[in-house]
């Protein structure tokens, strides 16, 4: 069976960082992207199928534009979403997701905590705790 990757788009570089070493510490390949900008001109590389963990609150384009451009794009990924404001905003995006008809699995405020990320991821792929 193909791993699953994760990919994390925030703009924040300590964010990213953490991630990807959450990521590594429960057995998951990951790629960062510093903006969706930049994810979204490598989309067409990313296999469907993929975890795409999104920030709500980015400079040049936030989570909702991306949400919406993934909508147009027709990619079939899990989503989740992230955002260090409150818990509401998140509940309005993973509505507007759902609604948009996009995979959104899980949202979390800012900071993660660890053992729900890996509850989650684990639980979406099927993979068991160690």
């Amino acid at each position: 069976m193909k791993s699953v990757t994760i990919h994390f788009i925030d703009d924040d570089q300590d964010v990213l960082a953490l991630f990807s070493d959450m990521s590594r510490l429960i057995g998951f390949e990951s790629v960062c992207y510093g903006s969706a900008e930049i994810f979204l001109r490598t989309i067409d590389d990313i296999d469907d199928g993929s975890i795409i963990v999104l920030d709500l609150t980015m400079p040049d384009m936030d989570g909702i534009e991306t949400m919406m451009t993934l909508k147009r794009l027709k990619k079939d990924f899990a989503i989740i979403l992230v955002s260090g404001f409150d818990e509401g905003m998140l509940a309005s995006a993973t509505k507007l997701g759902k609604a948009f008809d996009l995979n959104i699995i899980a949202s979390f405020t800012k900071p993660i905590d660890f053992s729900v990320f890996e509850r989650i991821l684990n639980g979406y792929t099927g993979k068991l705790s160690q």
